[in-house]
């Protein structure tokens, strides 16, 4: 049985004010990922975050419909370091946790262990955070490769599970996006576009291309040392069918339409972050997805 689940997944991080007025409205993208607004343009960070997704499922296997609860669970260590003020290098290690559990059956399948690893590195187009004009312009190109790092080849009872449960593509993948964002005093709107070019592994299965789209409106609050920043967001995702031996993967591909609903926590060097994302649409009848959750912790340095 090959059941869809979309793997995109998910962050958002937003800054706050600096005493010099420098851009603290910036963004990244790495290719399929959600985006946001990340913290203090000019400065590393490093942090910890969990992403939640699940998905209900269904199919014929054997002649008989099957029905399934697809559960993705990816806690993700990850940094930023600023080599020079136009270029920003991203790094994620991710630790996932999938299991299908099928209705009817007591043994679910669950696969353990390190993820594949990315690198991304975003090169500033434009930024006009230390202009004197009210409004402030973000533009940014980014580049990324995701390395092979997490196993591809998990068995359940002697049998290959589908890709999509493994813990990683079995591929070196590339991705591209373009970020753009614009703030006028406390509240701002960031943008972004991104495209991830996939691989084909030694299986001989390859993931569909994927492009995502995202838009989202934020605010600053601030009293004392705290600040709380509410957002409100619209994703779009698409993604190519799979395919294995250049023939298509059944009930993969489409597209997803979520809202998204967050607000970070900046307490001086600390950052909490969290984000709800809510289904709106989805083309994949066999493939339901259900909100997905995120929650993380970043330090400043």
């Amino acid at each position: 049985m090959k059941i869809k689940s979309l793997l995109i997944a998910i962050c958002i991080v937003i800054s706050i004010e600096q005493q010099s007025y420098a851009c603290d409205a910036c963004a990244c993208s790495f290719g399929g990922n959600y985006v946001g607004v990340l913290p203090q343009f000019s400065r590393s960070f490093v942090g910890v975050r969990h992403y939640y997704r699940s998905f209900n499922t269904s199919g014929m296997y054997n002649g008989n419909k099957v029905t399934a609860n697809d559960i993705f669970n990816r806690t993700e260590i990850w940094g930023r370091y600023v080599p020079h003020k136009r270029i920003q290098i991203f790094g994620f290690l991710p630790f996932v946790d999938n299991t299908q559990e099928i209705v009817g059956n007591h043994h679910p399948m669950t696969v353990s262990g390190l993820g594949d690893a990315l690198l991304n590195s975003n090169y500033t187009i434009i930024n006009t955070g230390d202009s004197s004009f009210m409004a402030k312009q973000l533009l940014l190109l980014g580049l990324g490769v995701k390395l092979p790092t997490g196993k591809f080849e998990q068995k359940h009872d002697n049998i290959l599970l589908h890709p999509n449960l493994q813990a990683g593509t079995g591929s070196v993948d590339y991705q591209a996006s373009i970020i753009y964002v614009l703030r006028y005093n406390s509240f701002g709107i960031s943008t972004d576009v991104s495209y991830r070019f996939n691989g084909i592994n030694s299986n001989k299965y390859r993931f569909g291309e994927r492009f995502s789209t995202n838009a989202n409106l934020f605010y600053r609050y601030r009293t004392g040392s705290i600040v709380l920043m509410p957002l409100a967001g619209y994703t779009y995702e698409f993604a190519y069918a799979d395919t294995q031996n250049n023939f298509i993967d059944v009930n993969t591909g489409g597209t997803t339409s979520l809202s998204n609903l967050g607000f970070d926590l900046y307490l001086e060097k600390f950052i909490v972050n969290t984000l709800v994302q809510l289904p709106v649409s989805y083309s994949n009848i066999e493939s339901s997805p259900n909100p997905r959750l995120m929650l993380g912790l970043s330090y400043l340095f």
